[in-house]
C-alpha cells in the first residue's frame, strides 16, 4: 500500500512539474497505467487520474478519481465519459450516476456508473388444459377429446455486459409429457385414447373406467377386484383386501388390510399395519406406521413409521411432521424428510441406489422383447415362403390369415414391455443420483447404504445432505 502512495505521490509531483514547465510536456509516466482496475487517464491541467474498473464478469464498472492534492480544476462528465470509453464501457452507462459523481466532485472512491443487462432464461413448456369439470369436480372425457394443448418452451431474452459483448440466453425446460393410462401424444396436444373420468396426478393424465364404492370395507364385505380404478367414499379395515386394475383412492383410513393397484394408490387419512403395492404407480398418504410398501413410482407422506417401504424413483416426508424412523427404506434415487430417525435410535436403515434387482428387471423385459421379435420373424419367415394369391389354395389362404392375426397381436404384446422397459432404464438412471435430503435433523443410530459403501450416524446431524462418490458416502 505504501508503495502506491509513493507511486501516486510521484505521479502528481510529474504532472505538477509538466504544468510549471510546459516544455517538459510527455515526459513523465503514469506508474497505474498497468494496473488492474483499468488505464489510467490524466486530465490535461489537472492533479487528478481517472481510473476505470470493469467487475471480472463484466456485468459492472466503477470509476474513481484518485486526487493527490486540491490544487487543480474541478473534472467534468467529458473527463469522465473520456475515460470510460478509453477502458471499453460503451454498454449500460448511467448518466445520473455520472452527473452525480461530478456535482459533488467524489473523490478517493469508487462509484458505479455501468450495469450490464444478464440474459433472461426463457419460459418453459407447459400443458395448457383444455377440459371442463363438472359439479362434482370432475372432467368426463371421450375418445378422441383433446386434454391439454402442448406449450412449447421458448428462448429468453439474450443479455450484454458494459463491454457490449452479447450473452446469449438459454431455452426454456421443455415439458414433461409423461402420460397415464388412454392418454396418447399427438402432435401439439395430448388426447384421450378411451373414454371415461380424466384424473391428473403429480402432472400425470390418465382416463379411468372407475368404480365408486359408498361407505367401509371389511373382510365381511368379501374381495373387491376391480379392472379399473376404485374410489371407496370410507374406511377400509378389519383384513379387508382391494385389487384393482388401475388406481384405487381410499377417502378414509386403512387399518390392517392388503391393498393391491397397477396405478397410484392414494388415502386420505392414515394407514397402519397395511401391505401396499403399486405396480407402476405412486402410493400418497397422510402417514404411515408398520405398513410394507412397495411404489414402482414414489412414495409420499407425512411420516413413515417402523415400515418396510420401497420405491422406486423417489420418497418425499416433507410435509407436516416430515418424519421417517424405524424399519427399512429402499429406494432407487432420492429420499426428502425432515427428520430421519428418532431420539429412541430406534433402528433406521436407508439402502439407496441399489439397482440389482431393476437390471434383472431390465433383463428378463429385454429377453421377452427378443422371443416375441423371433416369433414374428418366424412369422414373416413363413409367410415369404408363401405363395398367397388368387390361384392358392384355401388352406393357404387360411394360414396366412391366422398368421397375420398372429402377428399383430404380438406386436401389440410389445407396446407395454417397451413402455415398462423405459421405466426401468429411467429408474436405472436414477441410482446414479441417489442421495438423502433431511431438512431438519438425522439422529444417531440412522444406518445409510449407497451401493457398496455404508454409513452409521454417530451424532445427530442438522440439514445434512447425504450421497456417495466413487470413494465413499459424503455428508455435507
Amino acid at each position: 500500500m505504501e508503495e502506491k502512495f509513493r507511486a501516486l505521490e510521484d505521479l502528481f509531483d510529474s504532472i505538477i512539474d509538466e504544468i510549471e514547465h510546459p516544455e517538459r510536456k510527455g515526459s513523465f509516466k503514469n506508474p497505474f497505467a498497468d494496473d488492474k482496475m483499468g488505464s489510467g487517464v490524466g486530465i490535461n491541467g489537472a492533479v487528478s487520474v481517472i481510473s476505470v474498473k470493469i467487475a471480472e464478469d463484466k456485468m459492472s464498472a466503477s470509476v474513481i478519481v484518485n486526487s493527490h492534492t486540491e490544487k487543480h480544476r474541478p473534472y467534468t462528465i467529458n473527463d469522465i465519459f473520456d475515460a470510460i470509453k478509453e477502458a471499453g464501457v460503451i454498454y449500460g452507462v448511467s448518466t445520473p450516476a455520472v452527473m452525480n459523481m461530478v456535482n459533488k466532485q467524489l473523490f478517493n472512491r469508487y462509484t458505479v456508473i455501468a450495469y450490464g443487462t444478464y440474459a433472461e432464461k426463457g419460459n418453459d413448456g407447459h400443458l395448457m388444459p383444455c377440459f371442463r369439470k363438472n359439479e362434482d369436480g370432475k372432467a368426463i372425457v371421450s375418445a378422441g377429446d383433446i386434454i391439454c394443448r402442448i406449450v412449447e418452451p421458448t428462448k429468453g431474452k439474450f443479455g450484454m455486459n458494459v463491454c457490449g459483448e452479447t450473452i446469449e440466453s438459454t431455452m426454456g425446460r421443455p415439458v414433461s409429457l409423461k402420460c397415464g393410462d388412454n392418454i396418447a401424444v399427438s402432435r401439439d396436444c395430448l388426447i384421450a385414447t378411451a373414454s371415461g373420468t380424466l384424473s391428473e396426478i403429480n402432472g400425470i393424465y390418465s382416463v379411468v373406467n372407475e368404480q365408486i364404492i359408498e361407505g367401509n370395507i371389511t373382510a365381511a364385505s368379501g374381495p373387491i377386484n376391480y379392472s379399473g380404478a376404485l374410489i371407496i367414499k370410507g374406511n377400509v379395515s378389519e383384513k379387508a383386501y382391494v385389487k384393482a386394475g388401475n388406481s384405487i383412492h381410499i377417502c378414509g383410513k386403512a387399518n390392517g388390510v392388503i391393498i393391491e393397484a397397477e396405478g397410484n394408490v392414494t388415502i386420505d387419512g392414515e394407514a397402519m399395519d397395511c401391505v401396499i403395492t403399486s405396480k407402476n404407480g405412486s402410493i400418497i398418504c397422510k402417514g404411515f406406521t408398520a405398513c410394507v410398501l412397495n411404489a414402482g413410482d414414489s412414495i409420499t407422506a407425512e411420516f413413515i413409521i417402523r415400515s418396510k417401504t420401497k420405491a422406486v424413483m423417489e420418497i418425499k416426508c416433507i410435509e407436516g411432521q416430515g418424519t421417517i424412523s424405524g424399519g427399512t427404506i429402499e429406494c432407487m434415487g432420492e429420499v426428502y424428510c425432515n427428520m430421519a430417525g428418532n431420539r429412541h435410535r430406534d433402528k433406521t436403515l436407508f439402502k439407496l441406489g441399489d439397482s440389482a434387482e431393476c437390471l434383472e428387471n431390465k433383463h428378463s423385459l429385454e429377453a421377452a422383447l427378443i422371443k416375441i421379435e423371433q416369433e414374428i420373424e418366424k412369422i414373416d419367415w413363413r409367410l415369404e415362403g408363401l405363395a398367397v394369391g388368387d390361384n392358392a389354395s384355401i388352406e393357404s389362404k387360411n394360414f396366412a390369415e391366422a398368421a397375420l392375426r398372429i402377428r399383430e397381436r404380438k406386436e401389440s404384446e410389445k407396446e407395454p414391455i417397451l413402455a415398462r422397459l423405459a421405466d426401468v432404464e429411467e429408474a436405472l438412471r436414477l441410482t446414479g443420483s441417489a442421495a438423502l435430503h433431511v431438512r431438519s435433523t438425522v439422529f444417531v443410530g440412522v444406518i445409510i447404504d449407497i451401493g457398496e459403501f455404508r454409513q452409521v450416524i454417530d451424532h445427530d446431524r442438522n440439514k445434512t445432505y447425504i450421497h456417495a462418490n466413487n470413494n465413499g458416502i459424503v455428508m455435507t
